[in-house]
């Protein structure tokens, strides 16, 4: 009788140790699941200053004690991995791509957690892209606009029809040559005429600008300033030389 009722006794307290320690058990397995997941990183992405360079930038992301970042270049093959930051000491969620060249640059976030010898991830962060441009037309991202330049000196330009000979502190316009010669081929194809027709025609015509009317050669010879055969003088206003304008 006693041994019966000693029997069932232990059977129920190793019952009941079994219970415990499942139930207990798995309490622990469902905390450490739910601590063990990093969450789905945020990230921005920004060009910098000097044009070249893009800077990412990680929000503060739950569980996560490092991150991979990936990025996919100009050529589109892909996402690849471009640095992982590691959680040392201080939390780093900012990194700096550095000397890129030109075009189209995405980039996307995965965080991690170290458990043991196993590493947990987090779901991939949205892609965010920006555009590096040339670095010969940007400054830090900004498009650079040639507004031209005021001569120091006597400056001489030559184009292809053109001998420009330009006195000090006189406004130059940007891609003066250009214009002018587009300028000139264009009253050619309208005349249907040529320079090279000209009874004197020598190669160019040579203009001086100045403020002074008797800056060209011809001006006391001639009796009057404006222009000769080959050569003419224009006054600094009538320079300017913009898109849709033509010089006089």
């Amino acid at each position: 009788m006693r041994n019966n009722l000693f029997r069932r006794l232990m059977m129920l307290l190793l019952t009941a140790v079994m219970v415990l320690g499942i139930v207990s058990g798995s309490g622990i397995e469902k905390v450490s699941a739910a601590t063990a997941k990093p969450g789905k990183a945020k990230i921005s992405a920004k060009v910098n200053d000097d044009g070249t360079s893009v800077t990412i930038t990680i929000d503060k992301t739950a569980n996560a004690q490092g991150y991979k970042i990936l990025v996919e270049k100009p050529e589109g093959d892909g996402f690849v991995k471009l640095a992982t930051l590691k959680k040392d000491g201080s939390e780093v969620r900012t990194y700096t791509a550095k000397n890129l060249a030109p075009g189209e640059y995405s980039f996307m976030v995965r965080s991690y957690l170290k458990s043991g010898k196993k590493t947990v991830w987090g779901k991939y962060s949205k892609t965010v892209t920006v555009t590096v441009k040339d670095g010969d037309d940007t400054e830090g991202g900004i498009e650079k606009i040639d507004v031209g330049y005021i001569t120091d000196e006597l400056t001489v330009i030559e184009t292809k029809y053109f001998v420009f000979e330009i006195d000090p502190n006189i406004y130059v316009c940007p891609n003066l040559a250009e214009k002018a010669d587009g300028i000139f081929s264009a009253m050619e194809n309208a005349s249907g005429r040529s320079i090279k027709d000209a009874k004197y025609h020598t190669g160019k015509i040579r203009v001086y600008v100045s403020r002074d009317s008797k800056a060209d050669p011809l001006y006391e010879s001639q009796g009057h300033f404006g222009s000769s055969e080959g050569r003419m003088w224009i006054a600094p206003s009538d320079l300017i030389v913009a898109d849709g304008y033509s010089f006089t």
